[in-house]
């Protein structure tokens, strides 16, 4: 059934804070897919602590192994989320806030075991969420306003 063109459905705008954090994103899981590619191809670079260590080259490749598909599953949710934001989804919405949860949390943890922190990964993290949540920025993907209050009259 045709829409008369009177009725047609307006495109939604992208605002410019979802565009910059697309890039964000796809920059990140770049920059996740290169530390991926370093852990396999060179382990004992990247654990140079347990490099000479006798007895550990097989445990120093399953860790290496081990950290770079976790990078590489975070540099893939990193670039379906930036495809997602640029189509304005409410998919890459909740990814890039799920992922910048992870990735404070993780910042977090490490500050709290080894007293190093990443001062522009935090930055970077709260931004992001600040920039998510700006009334312009849920608009665009439809999470502004009364949407609650339906949920409650679809509940009973």
């Amino acid at each position: 059934m045709a829409m008369p063109a009177d009725r047609a459905p307006t495109p939604r705008r992208r605002p410019v804070p979802v565009t910059i954090l697309a890039a964000l994103q796809v920059v990140t899981g770049l920059m996740l897919a290169i530390v991926a590619a370093v852990f396999v191809l060179d382990p004992e670079a990247t654990f140079p602590l347990f490099a000479n260590v006798s007895g550990a080259g097989n445990a120093l490749v399953v860790e290496a192994v081990g950290v770079a598909t976790v990078c590489a599953a975070m540099a893939l949710l990193e670039i379906v989320a930036a495809v997602a934001l640029l189509r304005l989804r409410r998919l890459g919405w909740t990814l890039t806030m799920l992922l910048t949860g992870v990735s404070l949390a993780s910042a977090i943890a490490t500050w709290w075991l080894s007293g190093e922190v990443l001062t522009v990964s935090l930055l970077l993290g709260v931004v992001t969420v600040l920039y998510l949540n700006q009334r312009q920025v849920r608009a665009a993907f439809d999470l502004a306003g009364g949407r609650g209050a339906d949920l409650e009259e679809e509940r009973g």
